[in-house]
């Protein structure tokens, strides 16, 4: 009603276009300012207003046309900004940058400049720059929580854990903020320091669970302590939210020890309170093939797909399981339904394509499955060795050979058959000594097909 009185009155077309899109009604509101700025062509607020809807509608393109009207005597620090957020928004940030800055000179306490800066500088890699912005807003006082865990992250990207620590301390004393930031110590494997800032967390009242859970991680994973790790979990209320996790962890530790049965039992008598639980469910199923009851952990795993069927890890399992009992075609279906559900499972993609490599059927699809494979987990010794076997059955010999050199660099340590599949590529590839060598390397391993592999290396 009041537009219809004054439909040339500013504030109330940019009052009423920012209602338009806090309301879902986006479009309308984009409609209502782009009329007004054809009417009012020279008013720099409304083009502004224009291009801050256009900016939040992600309708890049168009903001930096409307960006581009404006005269350089007409840009302020926000025309700016907002040009950087359009550029940013297309993957532009190398120009944003110089945007961001220009805007900054002008206005030094331009907070939300600040923050896009510095979010760019990490986005270019520019670490050392983008520290520099947020010392600035933790100056500011802005967001301290978030400024202080930026500061922290960055300082252990640089390996500078002493620095970190001294961005930790300048935090809020909130348990949240501690374990966020002691959990980066752990990514970067700085266990010393993150050890330490738990155990202090131990004088506080009310220890958080996760403080436990954190310190039996490291007692088992870094100590090698199982006792201690296992004190540790001792500790966690089993009234806590993180209790599965830590009777999964002493499940764990207890099979690495060799108390397989052990183990056994504390899931399942935690699967009492957590019947659907999925990490319970996959350690029952590893637990009970580690014992070889292997037609139980069939039939468990089959159920534990019954119970949980969104999990395309607990349907993984059913396919290995079934593919180590010779049971390859019920698994190929498993493995070829997780692809369906989750086209990113690189695991299921890796065996659906190396099967029928291995079969010499279907074998473009094959290629297209173990490339995707490698493009969603790079250097993956087992994917790249099946991509290789797949460009070889495909008679694409020389990237085969690519391939499968490369497989053998990534490998942590020798395997049989990616050795066995070394010598069969170099020795098409009229590469002769690679392939004696790769195959003399496969027959110390004691391989099953020892004989065969000597007939092939007798052939060269």
């Amino acid at each position: 009603l009041g537009l219809q009185v004054w439909p040339d009155d500013l504030p109330l077309n940019l009052f009423s276009a920012e209602a338009l899109a806090a309301h879902g009604k986006t479009e309308q509101g984009l409609e209502q300012i782009r009329a007004f700025v054809a009417r009012h062509p020279d008013s720099l607020d409304a083009r502004m207003e224009l291009i801050l809807l256009l900016v939040k509608a992600k309708r890049f393109d168009e903001a930096e046309k409307h960006i581009g009207s404006i005269a350089a005597g007409e840009r302020t620090p926000m025309v700016d900004y907002y040009h950087a957020r359009a550029l940013i928004g297309m993957q532009r940030r190398a120009e944003a940058i110089p945007l961001l800055q220009k805007a900054i000179q002008a206005m030094p306490d331009f907070v939300e400049a600040l923050v896009e800066l510095a979010y760019a500088y990490e986005q270019q890699k520019q670490w050392n720059e983008a520290r520099t912005i947020y010392e600035k807003l933790l100056k500011l006082q802005v967001s301290e929580q978030d400024v202080c865990l930026r500061l922290v992250h960055l300082s252990l990207r640089l390996n500078q854990p002493e620095k970190a620590l001294k961005y930790f301390r300048k935090g809020p004393d909130a348990a949240a903020f501690k374990l966020t930031a002691i959990s980066m110590f752990l990514e970067s494997r700085h266990y010393l320091q993150a050890e330490r800032l738990l155990k202090e967390m131990l004088d506080e009242p009310g220890v958080p669970p996760d403080v436990f859970l954190m310190l039996a991680g490291i007692a088992r994973d870094q100590r090698r302590d199982t006792e201690l790790a296992l004190s540790w979990l001792a500790r966690i209320p089993a009234s806590s939210p993180t209790a599965v996790q830590a009777e999964g962890l002493k499940a764990q530790i207890l099979a690495d020890a060799g108390k397989e049965k052990e183990a056994l039992a504390s899931v399942r008598n935690l699967q009492q309170r957590h019947a659907r639980n999925e990490t319970l469910l996959l350690l029952e199923v590893r637990l009970l093939a580690r014992l070889k009851a292997v037609d139980e952990a069939l039939a468990r795993a089959r159920q534990a797909v019954e119970i949980v069927p969104e999990s395309s890890e607990l349907a993984f399992t059913l396919g290995s399981l079934l593919d180590s009992l010779g049971k390859r075609d019920e698994a190929m279906k498993v493995m070829q339904g997780i692809i369906a559900s989750h086209p990113e499972h690189y695991q299921a993609l890796n065996y659906v394509g190396y099967s029928l490599a291995v079969q010499g059927k279907d074998l473009e699809h094959a290629l297209e499955l173990l490339q995707r494979a490698d493009r969603l987990a790079p250097d993956q010794f087992f994917i790249v060795d099946s991509l290789a076997w797949a460009l070889f059955r495909l008679g694409r010999t020389e990237e085969a050979l690519q391939n499968i050199r490369r497989a053998v660099a990534l490998v942590p340590s020798p395997e049989a058959e990616i050795l066995e599949h070394y010598g069969d590529i170099a020795a098409a590839a009229g590469q002769k000594e690679e392939a004696r060598k790769a195959y003399e390397q496969a027959l110390k391993l004691k391989p099953a097909n020892a004989e065969s592999l000597r007939q092939r290396l007798g052939d060269l």
